[in-house]
């Protein structure tokens, strides 16, 4: 249980790493995926 839950945390701060680096072309989730 606990790896599942450390690649859910991974993968939200990857995205939300990404979502930081260009807040205007990434609105919405799925432009960023």
């Amino acid at each position: 249980m606990t790896m599942v839950k450390y690649d859910i945390s991974g993968n939200i701060l990857r995205l939300q790493s990404k979502y930081s680096s260009n807040t205007s072309r990434y609105n919405y989730l799925y432009s960023i995926v």
